[in-house]
């Protein structure tokens, strides 16, 4: 849990993963889809305030090359046909595209930091078909298994893992991240 933890504040930590990756070892936590390794492999990719400061320095020379086309329309357009300079099209285009991207990046960061995870405290955690003891049992959760919290009743949380797999499960067995 405490791996979890530091691994949002120091992502890039050579020995931080591979402490994790040890403690990972033995949890079973179902296969991962190919879908969901990828959104990982992007969320993690930057932290959050480096991709926010990217977005904010891409945004400022996005608005720079347009105060460049109204202010000094010689330097970006071909006085004789009028049409924009090949520089500025390509310099435009990238860009606006490489903003949209961390746009896209940042807003997946947010939202996955705001998700609520939780890592299973107490092992053969028995994940329920509804918020009863007596209900069915689907699966069982590994000490150390990685979760998201989708909601919670009463002791109850209805939890997903990351095969995909959800139930309910009693939150004794959960902390928090």
């Amino acid at each position: 849990m405490y791996y979890e933890k530091a691994r949002r504040f120091i992502p890039f930590d050579k020995d931080l993963k591979t402490n994790l990756n040890i403690a990972l070892a033995g949890v079973d936590e179902g296969e991962i889809n190919w879908g969901h390794e990828f959104y990982r492999i992007l969320v993690c990719l930057a932290p959050l305030n480096w991709l926010a400061l990217g977005t904010s320095i891409n945004f400022y020379l996005l608005i720079l090359l347009i105060i460049l086309r109204i202010l000094f329309p010689a330097y970006t357009q071909n006085s004789q046909t009028c049409h924009m300079k090949l520089w500025y099209k390509i310099t435009f285009g990238l860009v606006s595209c490489f903003l949209i991207c961390l746009i896209a990046l940042t807003t997946f960061g947010y939202l996955d930091q705001r998700r609520p995870q939780a890592v299973v405290i107490k092992g053969n955690a028995a994940v329920l078909s509804e918020p009863s003891p007596n209900a069915t049992v689907y699966f069982k959760l590994s000490e150390g298994s990685r979760i998201l919290v989708n909601s919670t009743k009463g002791g109850w949380c209805l939890i997903k893992r990351q095969d995909g797999k959800r139930g309910w499960v009693e939150k004794q067995y959960l902390k928090q991240l």
